[in-house]
């Protein structure tokens, strides 16, 4: 329990097991942590490394998304990028000028290769929480998100769980 306090992310169940004990358990162990830092990969990622490479691109619109999915063995990391209007104005060429340094900046800080989707600046909602920029879209945080929606399991959270 210990764990919990120190930032874990986990699902923490009440009652009893099939084999009688009553105490609180974690049934599915540990999901991942709260903190910014999260992993693909292997490599350790840092939103605000991110946010820093962007703000230093060129062309950048001032709002992204990172999304983290694994559609097959490995995590992927997809970044949603706004851009300029003088981006999408150039001779065509712009948007795919601007998606390769994107791309580029992001793979020599932190060494992974990345998707970059450009939007028009305005679409993605504007915030300035690192949390609401990260969206784990992982099966197993999926699953998680979902288990906290449900009415079922809504009373018998940990308090220590923070979903954002």
């Amino acid at each position: 329990m210990i764990r919990l306090v120190s930032g874990d992310l986990t699902l923490w169940v009440d009652g009893p097991t099939p084999c009688g004990r009553t105490y609180p358990r974690l049934p599915q162990g540990i999901f991942g942590r709260i903190d910014d830092m999260f992993t693909i990969r292997g490599e350790n990622v840092y939103p605000s490394e991110i946010d820093a490479a962007l703000n230093e691109t060129p062309g950048y619109g001032g709002e992204h998304q990172i999304v983290i999915s694994r559609e097959a063995a490995m995590d992927e990391l997809l970044l949603r990028v706004e851009a300029n209007a003088e981006i999408f104005l150039e001779d065509g060429q712009g948007v795919e000028r601007f998606r390769a340094d994107v791309s580029r900046r992001i793979q020599k800080l932190l060494g992974l290769r990345t998707t970059a989707e450009i939007l028009r600046k305005g679409t993605l909602p504007r915030t300035d929480f690192k949390a609401r920029r990260v969206i784990d879209d992982r099966a197993v945080f999926r699953e998680m998100h979902a288990q906290v929606n449900s009415d079922v399991l809504h009373d018998s959270l940990c308090p220590v769980l923070r979903v954002s």
